[in-house]
């Protein structure tokens, strides 16, 4: 009888000794632990549940579990519950909860239920930083096969840009050209321009341009656009400014700053067809109690008809647009996406349907930047006398430069490729001063052709050009110190160019 009852208290302390290992790793787990009942509510939770959301213990075995879910998921997540009071185990079921900052957080499921003490054992895993990831993965890759799709085309589109913009440039001057028709050739010309900007936006969105790094003060950028942005905008939209001063400058591409902010407040204007209330503010990045003063913020809010979630999720998707056809390519708001990464930083958007939109833009600030004083205004470029080797392998645009060259004095001769260029110089090697070459040619490329001139003559003065410069990549194939012309290009941006290869200066 002794002996029976020492086993008894072996058996308890054992029984106790694992009570407790189980309620140390229940406190410790870095996971969501719970004992749930059939009747909705938590009857134990692990300290992990008020890290992540927020609530104290009190106040989450006092509600329903159901009211700390999203809305959105209450439907789901009440079918789910009756599956496992129907003993069907519970794998991977996901939903959101609000914490009480108003943050969501995404929780990935396991349970399974207790019939017995009809109770339910669940755990749950944070995995909103997993799933943002997985977002940023998935833009990502839309955005590189996009990109590749741009590259692809980007040079032959931007010959052809450049032969139809030339030319219209051409018959415009001309003096037969009065009236309706000069109107017909200046929508030729404009409409050309506008499917090179195309092509831009596509290249820059997808990070696949080189960008023109200078310092930016992005309350001078808004207070310079303020009147354009007027003029695109209804008077029935209030426009408001709401700047911080004193805030440092940041470095990146002007231009393309601009057309971000042009493009989300585009976008609001289009949410608002009754009117509304635009508010551009700038400042620094975090919460007025907690800034973070190496990071700007720029922000574009507005009042208008908001986004339900569905809709919220894709918005920077190329492409994807809820405007009718004809009224959007879906390129905006991807394009702002693009070049903000691009520059290194972050754009998110928080909207709720019937109440507006908030698109947030941070961009790092940059030390030691100092504001650039403003440049001369350039004087028209000049022509000359000189003879210009051109090497361009699309006729249409080997007829459009030397048209360009030849109405402001130049002299030209033309060639098709590398090989038929060495020979034109070897003919006239007295009477050539300068090269114009393309870099992508079938056969010798334009480097190897100018390795090749500069063999005959190592000062001869070379200037490539190029329909894609692909994120500065052909920098990687050029000689060291080359001149290189993206196209398409104006008239008077080839001759200035030109001038300062043919002078031997700086470029600019």
């Amino acid at each position: 009888m002794d002996g029976a009852n020492e086993m008894q208290g072996v058996n308890t302390g054992d029984l106790r000794a694992r009570e407790i290992e189980r309620a140390r790793f229940f406190e410790l787990s870095l996971d969501l632990l719970c004992v749930a009942g059939l009747d909705g509510y938590f009857k134990e939770i692990n300290p992990s549940f008020s890290r992540v959301l927020g609530y104290s213990e009190a106040e989450l075995l006092a509600q329903p579990l159901i009211d700390f879910v999203h809305p959105e998921d209450r439907a789901d997540t009440s079918h789910a519950f009756e599956r496992l009071a129907g003993g069907e185990p519970l794998i991977d079921f996901e939903n959101r909860y609000r914490c009480k900052d108003g943050e969501l957080r995404t929780l990935e499921w396991r349970a399974v239920v207790d019939s017995p003490g009809e109770q339910i054992h669940a755990i749950a895993r944070d995995v909103t930083e997993q799933h943002g990831l997985r977002a940023q993965l998935l833009q990502s890759q839309k955005l590189e096969a996009v990109g590749q799709l741009a590259g692809g085309l980007a040079h032959d589109f931007n010959n052809l840009m450049l032969a139809i913009i030339a030319n219209a440039s051409f018959a415009r001057e001309h003096e037969a050209v009065t009236g309706e028709l000069e109107e017909y050739v200046c929508e030729i010309e404009q409409a050309a321009k506008r499917a090179a900007d195309l092509t831009r936006q596509l290249l820059a969105f997808s990070r696949r341009r080189t960008m023109k790094r200078e310092p930016v003060d992005l309350n001078a950028l808004v207070t310079e656009l303020h009147r354009m942005l007027r003029r695109l905008i209804p008077e029935s939209v209030e426009l408001v400014f709401e700047p911080t001063f004193g805030i440092p400058l940041i470095e990146g591409d002007l231009s393309q700053l601009e057309q971000v902010l042009v493009n989300l407040c585009l976008n609001a204007r289009d949410a608002m067809p009754e009117g509304g209330r635009i508010v551009v503010s700038t400042g620094y990045a975090g919460t007025p109690e907690r800034e973070d003063r190496s990071w700007l913020r720029l922000r574009v809010a507005d009042n208008g008809s908001g986004m339900v979630p569905e809709i919220r999720e894709r918005v920077f998707e190329p492409f994807f647009t809820t405007k009718k056809k004809g009224e959007g390519t879906g390129l905006g708001l991807a394009m702002a996406y693009g070049i903000v990464e691009q520059h290194g930083g972050s754009i998110s958007v928080e909207s709720t349907p019937d109440e507006g939109s908030v698109f947030e833009i941070e961009l790092p600030v940059t030390k030691g930047a100092r504001r650039k004083t403003k440049p001369a205004r350039r004087a028209e470029a000049p022509g000359g006398s000189e003879t210009v080797l051109i090497a361009e392998d699309e006729e249409i645009v080997r007829k459009v430069i030397s048209g360009m060259l030849r109405r402001n004095g130049y002299a030209v001769i033309n060639t098709a490729d590398g090989n038929a260029a060495l020979r034109a110089y070897e003919e006239h090697r007295e009477e050539i001063a300068m090269v114009l070459v393309d870099v992508v040619m079938p056969g010798m490329s334009g480097p190897e052709l100018a390795a090749a001139l500069r063999v005959l003559d190592p000062e001869l003065p070379v200037l490539f050009t190029s329909g894609y410069n692909q994120d500065g990549r052909l920098r990687d194939i050029l000689p060291e110190g080359a001149r290189l012309l993206d196209k398409p290009f104006q008239e008077s941006e080839l001759l200035r160019r030109v001038r300062q290869v043919l002078d031997h200066k700086p470029t600019d």
